[in-house]
């Protein structure tokens, strides 16, 4: 695997009622961990490029920050298998995991069921 979170494979194709070799690639996923200030804070599974901007933009989206500005460093670690994010300021630790729909099940630290108005149907 190279860094384009793809692995290159050759598999068999079936075209007009045959068979043939065909040279593609597949998506890897690998189980990552978000260090936030020396603390572990979620693991999940995603495919391993861009890592420390999903850990920024993963902290930014659950509003654990505000800006940029408030990163002191994010690199990988671990043998890339964790990103260490130091902030400028301390943050206290959810206390409540959601999980979310999607291939692999999601998590965020949000109410969900509270930030959105109950849909009526007739």
């Amino acid at each position: 695997m190279d860094n384009t979170g793809a692995y290159p494979l050759t598999y068999t194709g079936y075209y007009d009622a045959e068979s043939r070799p065909v040279h593609g690639v597949v998506p890897v996923e690998e189980l990552i961990t978000f260090y936030v200030n020396g603390k572990p804070l979620i693991s999940s599974m995603c495919t391993p490029t861009h890592l420390e901007e999903l850990a920024i933009g993963f902290l930014f989206n659950e509003g654990l920050i505000e800006e940029l500005d408030e990163v002191a460093t994010a690199e990988l670690c671990g043998g890339k298998r964790h990103v260490d994010v130091w902030l400028k300021h301390d943050i206290e630790s959810p206390k409540l995991r959601v999980v979310t729909s999607g291939c692999s099940g999601g998590t965020t630290f949000k109410d969900v069921a509270h930030e959105h108005h109950r849909v009526e149907s007739n």
